[in-house]
């Protein structure tokens, strides 16, 4: 399968830096920034993770901030 193949297909290979395994998860997670949105619980920073099953190596990738209309649904979650 050529790198164009597998960009289509989603489908990719992992190998972990750490202990070579090549079994992994993945998710996101949300997090509050600093100064007034730490204060308000905004979690307005958002990370996807690449988790190794073998080791439990992990790395963060930052993604797109939330807009005003996540912010304000946090807001008025909390």
């Amino acid at each position: 399968m050529s790198n164009e193949e597998s960009l289509a297909a989603n489908t990719y290979t992992f190998s972990c830096s750490e202990c070579g395994g090549n079994s992994a998860e993945t998710g996101a997670i949300r997090t509050t920034g600093d100064g007034i949105t730490r204060m308000l619980n905004m979690q307005n920073q958002r990370f996807t993770y690449i988790n190794c099953t073998a080791c439990g190596f992990c790395k963060f990738f930052k993604g797109k901030p939330s807009g005003k209309l996540g912010n304000l649904l946090d807001i008025l979650s909390n």
